[in-house]
Order: C-alpha cells, then sequence, then structure tokens
C-alpha cells in the first residue's frame, strides 16, 4: 500500500506466502510502478529473508521493520488486510 495516496498498488491472496514469491511481486510493482524509497513491513519470515535484503539493496530501497507485536505500527496496511478479509476472503 501507498502510504501516501494510501492506495493498494498491488493484491494477490494467498495463505502464506514466501520469500521468493514476495520478490515475484515485488519486481512486477517496480516494473508498473518504479522503485519506492522504503518498504514498511513486520517481522514476518519473507520480510526478513536474506533475499528480501539483498533485492532492497539492489534496488536502493530502505526496508523499515516495525516492532515485533506492535502491528499499530503498521496500521495502514493491518486496516486493508481486514477490509480485504470481510469484503472478499469471507464472502462464501
Amino acid at each position: 500500500m501507498d502510504e501516501g495516496s494510501r492506495k493498494a498498488l498491488w493484491t494477490e491472496a494467498h495463505s502464506s506466502i514466501s520469500a521468493r514469491k514476495l520478490l515475484e511481486v515485488l519486481n512486477n510493482l517496480v516494473e508498473v510502478r518504479g522503485c519506492p524509497a522504503y518498504i514498511r513491513c513486520d517481522n514476518g519470515p519473507e520480510f526478513i529473508s536474506h533475499q528480501l535484503r539483498q533485492w532492497a539493496d539492489d534496488h536502493h530501497v530502505e526496508l523499515k521493520h516495525i516492532q515485533p507485536g506492535k502491528p499499530s505500527q503498521n496500521g495502514l496496511i493491518e486496516r486493508l488486510n481486514k477490509t480485504l478479509r470481510v469484503e472478499c476472503l469471507n464472502q462464501c
């Protein structure tokens, strides 16, 4: 999600995501939108991987990790995730 415009820049549904899949999504996003200055992320395994660190270094993108156990520091994404669950994923 772009923190300035609050637009979801890319959306995919997965029960979990690997670092490899995350890099695929980021490469697609960079191709369409260009490189961000930074990426704010939690401390999930895909976001603390060496592959993501290398990708960020190669693209000159800063990784800003929130404090462990503090999802409120990533409130925009938490709100987007809830909205997607309620509006899309929970529709049976």
